[in-house]
């Protein structure tokens, strides 16, 4: 008997690797129906209707079983049916596709890619525990929103990653309300294998050491979705993706957080566009539901690629940069935007050196934008729950608002690191530095501290720590073509003379010269 199942599954594996991956979409839902309050979990009603979505939007709407039913008989197996998309993702030989592109109710086919994924991780050197403590959330002034009782209390969180190995088990997460699981790879509800990025992950969002929180919001809700493999696959993943945000918007989820980008081995840079790939226009679909989703912004920063992406690319996402804690500044490995179209990415940065949860009972310190979007996940749940009237769009423009360089942005770091302070007392935010900025010619900016200098430029141990000068030159068009930061360690280094060339870029009439430094933000329009 064990033969026999053993040569079924090798036949079934054999028969995957000779047939083409394909996608088929279908014409029409005509004559599906829908009931919502038997469908959907009561969260996801409450949500549709904070946000003003439609109870039942067409792409809710069932795929045609009569369709899926003769797809099936034609194919050799079918991977995934989305409702969303109104398509089922196939495995076919070449010559068959070829006949089922002709059938009447196929809208049409396309051929699925290879596609590799990157796990946004890195593991770094031994650093002190209590200073990644601290950081990770008193950087984002997390203690604002735990002294106030705000832990993401109310909100669903749905967690997207490559396995979550002992997150069952381990004592950091065994306050946590897992309210569903499902393994998207081995189509079963246990996610608790492929990997401990998940468990690391999920611990930034609302883990403990002892009673230190390592997230924000030890008290949300939780969805845990497996769609990752440890070693490179097709395009499974992306569809995995598509998959598990349909799963968990039926499960009620407020939040998606995502960890993970696909790149070069795919995609070209002007792919990054926001909807050209299949998981960026799964991303904008889940937030057209009232999900906010949040995703890493990727590790290519110090790479050939450089660039973010995909779904980070996507325009309704929230993609997430990395800071460190020696400098505060864009960690080498955190990748640039903007988008392939200029849309701002990353939209805000922060922490992405961690203390998290790992295999067993044990931690590790560890680092990458897979960090850094978990740490806002968290952010972004408090802020539901202390304004649960806000719709999923005023949750991302606030995420934006709140950021500690707003309204300053540029391509390293977006809006800056968000700040509860913003949401919790910012009647009480203290005045700030004041400066002036004087353009001496086009490629030169003067820059200097209003008398008298203040004295935050110290620190009590009489050693200097930096100050940062950001400055950017803005298009007429919205783009950034420039961009640098300064830092600034005594007085005896002001005035700073800020230069204002790129490579020969010329200050065009119109370009705005924007610069923040602590907590302020100048700008002037350049006029020849």
């Amino acid at each position: 008997m064990h033969k026999v199942v053993f040569t079924l599954l090798f036949l079934l594996s054999f028969a995957r690797l000779t047939a083409q991956k394909y996608y088929v979409y279908f014409t029409d839902k005509d004559g599906q129906q829908l009931n919502p309050y038997s469908y959907f979990d009561e969260h996801t009603i409450v949500r549709r209707l904070r946000c003003g979505v439609p109870l039942v939007q067409k792409t809710d709407l069932p795929v045609n079983e009569n369709y899926v039913q003769q797809i099936q008989e034609a194919v050799d197996s079918i991977a995934v049916v989305s409702r969303w998309f109104n398509m089922a993702v196939v495995y076919a030989s070449t010559e068959k596709m070829a006949e089922v592109a002709t059938w009447s109710f196929v809208k049409k086919v396309e051929e699925a890619g290879p596609v590799f994924k990157q796990i946004a991780e890195e593991v770094i050197p031994v650093k002190k525990i209590k200073i990644l403590h601290e950081y990770q959330t008193e950087r984002m002034e997390g203690s604002l929103f735990t002294k106030n009782g705000i832990t993401g209390r109310g909100v669903t969180v749905a967690v997207f990653d490559v396995g979550f190995i002992d997150a069952d088990i381990h004592s950091g997460l065994q306050h946590l309300d897992i309210k569903a699981t499902y393994d998207f790879v081995g189509k079963d509800e246990n996610p608790y294998q492929g990997g401990t990025h998940g468990t690391s992950v999920l611990s930034v969002i609302g883990g403990k050491y002892g009673d230190t929180l390592l997230g924000l919001a030890p008290n949300a809700q939780y969805l845990l979705a497996r769609t990752e493999r440890n070693n490179s696959e097709p395009a499974g993943e992306e569809e995995n993706w598509l998959a598990a945000a349909e799963w968990a918007d039926k499960n009620g989820a407020d939040v998606i957080n995502s960890s993970l980008g696909y790149t070069f081995q795919r995609y070209f840079y002007d792919d990054m566009d926001g909807k050209t790939s299949l998981v960026a226009k799964a991303a904008n679909m889940a937030f057209s539901k009232g999900i906010v989703v949040v995703v890493s912004a990727g590790n290519e920063g110090n790479g050939k690629w450089r660039y973010i992406g995909t779904p980070a690319d996507a325009d309704s996402v929230l993609s997430i940069g990395a800071i460190a804690p020696e400098t505060d500044l864009r960690t080498s490995f955190s990748s640039y935007g903007p988008n392939a179209i200029g849309v701002l990415k990353p939209n805000i940065s922060a922490p992405g050196w961690v203390f998290a949860c790992s295999r067993r009972q044990s931690y590790t310190e560890t680092a990458g934008t897979s960090f850094s979007s978990p740490l806002v996940a968290g952010f972004v749940a408090c802020v539901m729950q202390q304004f649960p009237q806000l719709s999923h769009k005023e949750v991302f423009e606030k995420m934006q608002l709140c950021g500690h360089l707003y309204p300053y942005f540029d391509y390293a770091h977006g809006y800056g690191v968000p700040l509860a302070s913003k949401f919790i007392s910012p009647q009480n935010v203290p005045k700030q530095a004041e400066f002036s900025m004087e353009l001496l010619s086009d490629t030169a900016l003067k820059f200097n501290l209003l008398p008298p200098v203040v004295a935050t430029i110290k620190t009590d141990s009489a050693e200097y720590l930096p100050q940062y000068i950001y400055f950017h030159i803005q298009s007429t068009q919205g783009i950034l073509v420039y961009y640098k930061v300064v830092s600034i360690r005594n007085e005896e280094e002001l005035p700073v003379y800020l230069e204002l060339n790129n490579k020969g870029y010329a200050l065009q009439a119109g370009d705005i010269l924007r610069v923040y430094y602590n907590g302020v933000t100048r700008q002037m329009k350049y006029q020849p």
